[in-house]
């Protein structure tokens, strides 16, 4: 259970903050794409299987990184204070959120152990698969009503 909550949580990025390049792909897709990918690697990969920290972060740097809008990711993070920031604080708050996401990546891939990945794909249209309830201050999000 702890490890398809961190292996969610480590993809979400995909789906939420997946630059233009991937345009034309279904986010679902991407996770896929992207996770099987990854998973593939550390399966040949005695070095990956065993942790060595440089190759999984080399890994994490070829394999997923490319696959993130840093800047935009940081931005949503940092709320209205993003458009206070100078130029400076923004290159470098956004180079700390990509050192933090690598560090968050790393972590979990060096205790990955050949797990198994359920995919759930996105359902479209307005309405479908995910919905917002609000009460208050309070605001819950229900998937797959």
């Amino acid at each position: 259970m702890l490890r398809t909550v961190a292996v969610t949580l480590l993809l979400l990025p995909l789906v939420l903050i997946a630059p233009p390049v991937h345009a034309q792909e279904a986010p679902d897709a991407l996770v896929k794409r992207i996770a099987e990918e990854t998973l593939t690697t550390i399966r040949g990969d005695k070095d990956l299987q065993a942790g060595n920290p440089a190759k999984i972060k080399q890994l994490i740097e070829s394999k997923l990184v490319p696959n993130f809008d840093t800047a935009r990711m940081t931005a949503l993070a940092m709320g209205r204070n993003w458009r206070t920031a100078t130029p400076e604080q923004q290159k470098q708050l956004t180079e700390q959120f990509k050192t933090l996401l690598i560090r968050t990546y790393s972590n979990a891939l060096t205790n990955y152990r050949d797990n198994t990945m359920n995919y759930r794909s996105v359902a479209s249209g307005p309405g479908a698969g995910a919905h917002r309830l609000q009460h208050g201050e309070n605001a819950r999000r229900m998937e797959g009503v």
